[in-house]
């Protein structure tokens, strides 16, 4: 029943909120979305999830993988984080993203997180994980992506899995193609 103005501002007071919790509290910080009566998605341990899952990270690079198990707890000395909020358009609307920015560099190696761990609507969150590992030849760029999202989750999801996969596809081989030829 409110005006504009109302609602611009309890939307700004939900998003301080969701950033001060996630900022205290890491991954335990970031509220369960609604589902329902009694349903809800534990986006954070989604999340947690998707860095546990991250093998090579925590191989190759422990410190850093500790920092994004325990943030904000035992932050990596050689690590840049920043946080932003975005209003961007998905599938025709438009859709308020928080989110978590890390750079973690080690000797010529650079490691890139990018946590989204609020999406007001379309998919749940994600976290995107990208490297230049030094080779005698250049660098070898890498990058994982997990999304989150309700859209392929519930019957009839291992077939909507590969479809998700197949649409996604060619959008991150454009992204990647781009580097390679401003590489070039």
């Amino acid at each position: 029943g409110g005006g504009q103005a109302e609602v611009e501002t309890l939307v700004r007071e939900l998003l301080l909120a969701r950033y001060q919790s996630y900022r205290e509290k890491g991954l335990s910080g970031i509220p369960p979305y609604a589902r329902g009566k009694e349903e809800r998605f534990e986006l954070g341990q989604d999340l947690l999830l998707a860095t546990n899952e991250a093998k090579l990270v925590a191989k190759y690079f422990p410190s850093f993988h500790q920092s994004l198990l325990k943030y904000p707890a035992n932050q990596a000395k050689q690590l840049e984080t920043r946080f932003n909020w975005a209003n961007v358009e998905v599938f025709s609307r438009p859709t308020l993203v928080l989110s978590h920015r890390m750079l973690f560099h080690e000797g010529d190696a650079y490691v890139v997180v990018a946590r989204h761990f609020y999406a007001s609507h379309e998919y749940n969150g994600l976290q995107s994980i990208g490297g230049a590992l030094p080779t005698k030849e250049g660098s070898l760029l890498v990058s994982l992506y997990r999304i989150s999202t309700d859209g392929v989750a519930g019957f009839g999801s291992s077939t909507k899995h590969p479809v998700a996969r197949g649409l996604m596809g060619p959008y991150f081989e454009e992204i990647f193609e781009g580097i390679r030829k401003k590489a070039k």
